[in-house]
């Protein structure tokens, strides 16, 4: 992790200082500092599929000291019980949650049991990994993995029918079946969508819907009432995704 981590700020061009220590992280009191990263550790603490009270008021306590990721394998059993943790950090210690959620209401997938939500993303692979990849005979190129970001504070209001769009979180690989494609969404307003876009009716202005990664930040204009995306449509990255 700390070669990772040093690699990362030289592309960034930043100057860090590392400093590695040995100990129990649920007796770990973070000092000051800019960013909390727990990466492949939350997981072990399951007991059964579900993060104990200990765990949730661990976790707790580290987003509203300083900035969080928390990043855990993208298995069903994890990635689930991340879910179901962040829903306990935003209704009982008042986390902001930033990422990869689009708002804080109930996570609208958890009551799906066969579903959970996780990242696919295209990566260079170091010599490590494309090895491991070689070994296990894995072809798909992409990096799985699930993530929660929180920061400290409140999160900004936003009114009611201020005009502000809505955001659509991909969360999956574009669902083909017959004349159409399908792909399930998370919303900024807290709903869950299967949209829909027609094979007739794909235009330049909305195949990005087919060609966004799973994970992908998108605006849909305008908002089709029954989730079928019109051949007029707008698809676009949204603007925190552009940036």
């Amino acid at each position: 992790l700390g070669d990772a981590v040093r690699a990362a700020a030289a592309h960034a061009r930043l100057d860090v200082s590392l400093r590695v220590e040995q100990r129990d992280f649920r007796e770990y009191t973070p000092p000051a500092c800019d960013l909390i990263l727990c990466q492949t550790a939350v997981n072990e603490l399951l007991v059964g599929e579900t993060h104990s009270a200990a765990t949730c008021d661990m976790v707790g306590r580290w987003a509203h000291h300083a900035p969080l990721v928390v990043i855990e394998p993208a298995l069903r059993a994890t990635t689930r019980a991340l879910m179901a943790l962040r829903d306990t950090l935003a209704s009982t210690t008042g986390a902001r949650i930033v990422g990869p959620c689009l708002h804080a209401k109930p996570c609208p997938l958890l009551p799906r049991a066969s579903e959970w939500c996780h990242e696919a993303r295209r990566i260079e692979q170091t010599p490590r990994v494309a090895a491991i990849d070689r070994i296990v005979g894995r072809r798909d190129g992409r990096a799985l993995y699930a993530w929660l970001a929180t920061a400290p504070g409140a999160a900004p209001a936003v009114a009611a029918g201020d005009g502000t769009p809505v955001t659509l979180r991909v969360l999956t690989d574009p669902l083909g079946s017959r004349g159409k494609t399908e792909r399930i969404v998370c919303g900024s307003d807290g709903a869950l969508r299967t949209m829909r876009l027609l094979d007739r009716e794909t235009s330049e202005g909305n195949r990005l819907f087919l060609d966004a990664p799973q994970g992908a930040d998108l605006v849909v204009e305008p908002l089709p009432a029954n989730d079928r995306i019109a051949p007029a449509a707008s698809v676009r990255l949204a603007a925190s995704a552009a940036r």
